[in-house]
C-alpha cells in the first residue's frame, strides 16, 4: 500500500483542484487505483506461487528419474553377492573338469598301457608312430559260438 499512497494522494489533489473532493469521481478513480494495485499484487504473487510449483515439479521430476538408482542400491549388495557366486561356480566347474580328466585318465590307463604294450611288441617306430596299425573294435565269438566249434571239432574226433 506504500507505492499506492502518491497515487491516492494525486487523485485527492486532483479532485480538490478541481473542487470534486469527495464526489463520485473520485471514488471511482480510487477505486481504479486500488484495483489495479490489488490486480498487480495478485499477479506478483500468481508469478511467484507459480514458479515455486515449477520448483517443486522440477525437484519432484529429479527424485522420480533418481527413484530407479535408489531402488537398485538397495540391490546392489545381491549383484555383488551374484557376482562372487558366479566366480565360485566358475572355479568349481573348473575342479570338476580336473577331476573328470584325471578320473578319465585313470580308466584310460590299462587300455593306454596295453597299446604302449602292443607297440612294443609290433615295434618301435619313432618316425611313423602307429602308421599302418589298425585297431578294431569288434567283438570276438561268442561263448556259445566257441562251444559249438569245439563240439564239433570232439564230435569229428
Amino acid at each position: 500500500m506504500q507505492s499506492l499512497q502518491p497515487e491516492l494522494a494525486n487523485i485527492r489533489g486532483g479532485a480538490i483542484q478541481s473542487g470534486g473532493y469527495g464526489g463520485g469521481r473520485q471514488g471511482i478513480a480510487e477505486g481504479n487505483a486500488l484495483a489495479g494495485a490489488t490486480d498487480s499484487a495478485n499477479q506478483a504473487a500468481a508469478q511467484i506461487y507459480g514458479q515455486a510449483y515449477g520448483q517443486g515439479l522440477g525437484h519432484q521430476a529429479n527424485t522420480m528419474g533418481m527413484t530407479g538408482s535408489i531402488m537398485g542400491a538397495g540391490f546392489q549388495p545381491y549383484a555383488n553377492l551374484a557376482l562372487s557366486g558366479e566366480q565360485q561356480q566358475l572355479r568349481e566347474q573348473a575342479l570338476m573338469q580336473d577331476a573328470q580328466a584325471a578320473h578319465d585318465f585313470n580308466m584310460n590307463l590299462p587300455y593306454q598301457q596295453l597299446q604302449n604294450y602292443q607297440s612294443g611288441i609290433a615295434g618301435f617306430q619313432p618316425v611313423m608312430g602307429g602308421a599302418g596299425v589298425n585297431t578294431s573294435t569288434e567283438p570276438g565269438p561268442s561263448a556259445l559260438n566257441t562251444i559249438g566249434t569245439l563240439g564239433s571239432m570232439f564230435s569229428g574226433l
